[in-house]
C-alpha cells in the first residue's frame, strides 16, 4: 500500500493555503492512483493537513484568511474523494453523521461521511448547526442504524453529549470521533457514547460492530455534572459579569471572547469530570499570548469572580488554573 509522506502533506497544505484547488486535488487523487485507499488518504493526508493548518495559524505563520482558504479547498477535495466511492445499493445501511451541537467545523463530518461511503454505507449528513432535537426528529423519521458524532474541540463536548443522548433515547447507538475527544476512549466513555473511533480507518468497523439498538442514555451522578447544569442555566449571567470585568477603552478586543471560550471549556470539564479540558485550553491561550497580547491570568481572574459562589467545583478548577498561570517568583 502506498504511503502518504510528510512531504506530500506539506505540499498539499501549501496548495490549499494558496487557494490552488487543482493542485491540491491532483495531489490527493495521485495518492489514490499510487495505491493508497481513499480512507488512508483521508486520514494520512487530509486530517494531517488540517492539523498542520491549525498549527500554522496558532503559531502566527498563517493568517485567519489562509486558514479559512485551506479549509475551503479541502472541503472540495473531500467531495472529490467521496465521488470515487463505488455505487451504493438500495439496501445499503444508513448512518446519520452530525457535528456536536454548537460545533460549526464542517471538515470532520465531511471526512466521516466520505469514509462511510467508501465502506458501502449510505450516509445522512446533518447540516452544520443542527440541534439535538433535529437529530432526534431525523432518527424517528428515517431510522438510521447508527449515529456518528464529530467533535472538533474539547470545549464543545457538551454538545456532543446532547447528540449522543438524542440518539440513544431514540434507541439508536451513537459512536463518536474527532480531535475533541483526544487520543483515547476516556472522554467518549465518560460521555456515554457506544463507541469511539481513533480515526476514519477504524470508523467503518466500529459502526458495523455497534449498529442496531441502544439503551437510553444514563444520567451523570457526580458533583461536577450537577454544577454543569447550573452553569448552563446561568451562562448568560456569568457572561455579562465577565464582560463587565473585561470591557473597557484600553482592553484587548478579544478578551471577552477568549474568556467566554474558557467558560465553555470549564463547562465541558465539569460535565465530563475532566479538569484537563480546561487546562488544555488555558495552555493554548498561553501559547498564543505573544501573538494576541491577551493576559491569560486576567481572563481567569475575571472568570473566577464571575462564577456564582455555589459552584465550588468550578471555582476550585479555575483557581487552580489561576495559580498555574502565575509566573514563578523568587530566586532560581
Amino acid at each position: 500500500m502506498a504511503e502518504v509522506t510528510d512531504e506530500l502533506v506539506h505540499r498539499y497544505t501549501d496548495a490549499a493555503g494558496a487557494n490552488d484547488y487543482p493542485a491540491a486535488t491532483r495531489l490527493a487523487q495521485k495518492a489514490v492512483t499510487n495505491g493508497a485507499s481513499v480512507t488512508i488518504v483521508l486520514r494520512d493526508l487530509v486530517c494531517k493537513s488540517q492539523g498542520l493548518v491549525g498549527r500554522r495559524w496558532a503559531e502566527g505563520e498563517w493568517t485567519v484568511q489562509q486558514e479559512h482558504t485551506a479549509s475551503a479547498v479541502t472541503s472540495l477535495v473531500i467531495e472529490d474523494l467521496a465521488r470515487l466511492a463505488p455505487p451504493l445499493t438500495q439496501r445499503s445501511p444508513e448512518v446519520l453523521v452530525t457535528s456536536a451541537e454548537g460545533d460549526w467545523h464542517g471538515t470532520g463530518p465531511a471526512i466521516l461521511d466520505a469514509a462511510l461511503l467508501h465502506h458501502g454505507r449510505r450516509s445522512i449528513r446533518m447540516p452544520l448547526g443542527a440541534a439535538a432535537g433535529q437529530v432526534a426528529g431525523v432518527i424517528h423519521d428515517l431510522g438510521p442504524e447508527c449515529v456518528v458524532v464529530s467533535c472538533s474541540l474539547p470545549a464543545l463536548l457538551p454538545g456532543a453529549r446532547r447528540m449522543v443522548v438524542a440518539a440513544q433515547d431514540a434507541g439508536t447507538p451513537a459512536v463518536v470521533g474527532g480531535r475533541g475527544f483526544g487520543t483515547d476512549d476516556r472522554r467518549a466513555e465518560r460521555l456515554g457514547a457506544n463507541g469511539w473511533a481513533a480515526d476514519v480507518v477504524e470508523l467503518a468497523d466500529l459502526v458495523e460492530a455497534t449498529a442496531g439498538f441502544s439503551m437510553p442514555s444514563a444520567r451523570f451522578d457526580y458533583p461536577g455534572a450537577a454544577e454543569y447544569a447550573t452553569l448552563r442555566q446561568e451562562a448568560g449571567v456569568v457572561t455579562d459579569r465577565v464582560r463587565a470585568l473585561l470591557e473597557g477603552p484600553d482592553d484587548h478586543s478579544g478578551a471577552v471572547d477568549a474568556a467566554v471560550w474558557l467558560l465553555k471549556a470549564l463547562a465541558a470539564s465539569l460535565l465530563l469530570d475532566d479538569s484537563d479540558i480546561l487546562s488544555e485550553d488555558v495552555d493554548w491561550f498561553t501559547c498564543r499570548a505573544p501573538i494576541t497580547g491577551l493576559s491569560v491570568s486576567r481572563l481567569l481572574e475575571a472568570l473566577l469572580h464571575a462564577l456564582p459562589e455555589t459552584l465550588t467545583v468550578a471555582k476550585t478548577r479555575v483557581r487552580a488554573e489561576v495559580e498555574r498561570a502565575q509566573p514563578p517568583t523568587g530566586g532560581k
